[in-house]
C-alpha cells in the first residue's frame, strides 16, 4: 500500500501523486471542491469510514460519473449542480476511480452498494486513459473478492 495513499496500491499511489503535487487545495467539509475532496478522502487511514457527510459526497460522485459523466472543478452545497463550467483536471477521473474501488473494498456487508461503487470506479478508470489499464485491474481483483464471499 501507498504511504500516501494509504487505500491504494503503492505502485498506483506514486502515480496518481504527480497529478495532487500541483494541487495544493484542502477539503475542509464546507466547500466541494472536488479534488480536494478525492485527495482528503484517498489520503485518509484504511481503516477510517466516510462521515455521512462524505459518504453523501461519494454518492454524488457516483451519478456524476455514471449519469453527468464529466467531473466539474466545484460543486453546489449537496453537490447537485456545479458552482461554475469550469472541468475538472484528468486527473480528477484517476482519483475518483481509486476512491469508488477503495470505498467498494469498506462495504462488506452492502453487496448492492459494492457493485454500484465497482460500476462507477469501472467507469471512471474509462476516462482516465494514462491509467485505464491498472485501474481495471484493481477493480477487477476487488470484484473477484467479492465474488468469493
Amino acid at each position: 500500500m501507498s504511504t500516501v495513499f494509504p487505500c491504494v496500491p503503492q505502485s498506483l499511489g506514486e502515480q496518481i501523486l504527480q497529478p495532487l503535487q500541483a494541487f495544493s487545495g484542502k477539503w475542509t467539509g464546507e466547500d466541494n471542491e472536488t479534488m480536494a475532496f478525492l485527495a482528503h478522502q484517498l489520503a485518509k487511514p484504511v481503516d477510517d469510514p466516510p462521515t455521512d457527510i462524505e459518504r453523501a459526497a461519494i454518492e454524488a460522485l457516483c451519478r456524476k460519473v455514471d449519469i453527468a459523466k464529466r467531473l466539474m472543478v466545484r460543486y453546489d452545497a449537496d453537490w447537485k449542480k456545479p458552482a461554475g463550467d469550469e472541468l475538472a483536471p484528468d486527473a480528477a477521473w484517476v482519483l475518483t476511480s481509486a476512491l469508488l474501488i477503495h470505498q467498494a473494498q469498506l462495504q462488506s456487508s452492502d453487496n448492492a452498494r459494492t457493485i454500484k461503487y465497482l460500476n462507477s470506479a469501472f467507469n471512471a478508470a474509462d476516462h482516465a486513459e494514462a491509467h485505464r489499464d491498472a485501474l481495471h485491474r484493481l477493480a477487477q481483483s476487488r470484484l473477484e473478492e467479492i465474488l468469493r464471499r
